[in-house]
């Protein structure tokens, strides 16, 4: 990051905030592709207040404070360029504050968990002139309704709407989102019918379904996922018939089966699934023998229980 003092470029330029307050903290991300290289980078955090220097192919991101004084608005004076990400997880955010965000050209990520956006908020997301590829929307009033809206975003590889009140209605036309690679739907209303639409989602990495009515009949709709590497069915119906649906999955890395009903019978077909690294049973009816008889099968896996 620049210093105040330092002459603006061609390759430079400036971000305003207000000067009179913070309206939260930004961090500054050194290279367009932070989405696949963030932790391998240097970021920078600072108040966001004042003038802020970026050199080039520097971005922000934008952590909104938890102030309940803030006025949001402050936000519609920004430029169309000034950020990648704004994360309004846990503040009170409205529907429509959403309206000064929407002229935000650059904006590819939005983070709205623990607030009370609901559908209203959606509808004025449409609006935007961004094009979102990461939504988070945990823990919100999001409906079915909402859901029918956020296709239109046929860009997002990551969405999140665990702990809101979606059922499978409002997820019938998820195959849509063809670019999809994290999916949460941890705590919803959904069953096995979710997984049949799911089903074309080839480029899925990642799927949360936690505490759900999901049962093993549905997990044979999984197997033709086979960029799969982490599956989480903790706090589900499944049992050990689900392991043998999940052989198929070349990929498979990280599986979470924590207080389902698998026992020893099911662990013993883990030792088909080469490539685990890391499962997770606490809460199940397993025992220890059963572990150390798998293990010499999966060398480089981690057994959690």
């Amino acid at each position: 990051m620049g210093g105040e003092n330092e002459p603006l470029t061609p390759s430079s330029r400036e971000i305003t905030f207000p000067i009179e307050f913070s309206i939260g903290k930004v961090r500054i991300i050194p290279h367009k592709s932070f989405w696949r290289d963030e932790l391998n980078s240097e970021i920078i955090s600072a108040e966001a207040s004042g003038t802020i220097r970026l050199r080039e192919g520097e971005m922000i991101k934008l952590e909104v404070s938890k102030d309940t004084l803030i006025d949001l608005s402050v936000l519609s004076r920004l430029g169309s360029n000034d950020l990648v990400e704004i994360d309004f997880s846990g503040t009170l955010v409205s529907d429509h504050d959403l309206e000064h965000i929407l002229h935000l050209t650059s904006l590819e990520s939005l983070i709205l968990n623990e607030t009370s956006i609901g559908d209203l908020g959606i509808s004025y997301l449409l609006k935007g002139s961004f094009d979102l590829k990461r939504l988070e929307l945990s823990n919100t009033q999001l409906t079915d309704a909402a859901l029918q809206m956020l296709w239109n975003f046929s860009n997002l590889y990551f969405l999140d709407v665990s702990r809101t009140c979606i059922t499978n209605f409002g997820l019938k036309n998820m195959h849509r989102l063809t670019n999809i690679q994290v999916l949460r739907l941890n705590d919803t209303l959904i069953d096995n019918a979710v997984l049949e639409y799911l089903r074309h989602l080839v480029n899925l990495v990642v799927l949360e379904i936690e505490g759900t009515k999901i049962t093993s009949e549905g997990i044979v709709n999984l197997q033709e996922l086979e960029e799969l590497r982490t599956l989480v069915l903790s706090n589900t119906r499944v049992d050990d018939n689900a392991i043998k649906h999940l052989i198929k999955l070349p990929n498979l890395q990280d599986l979470y089966l924590e207080y389902t009903l698998i026992t020893d019978a099911g662990l013993c077909h883990l030792r088909s699934i080469p490539t685990l690294e890391n499962v997770y049973i606490t809460g199940t009816n397993t025992t220890e023998s059963a572990i150390e008889n798998i293990l010499p099968f999966l060398p480089e896996c981690s057994i959690f229980k």
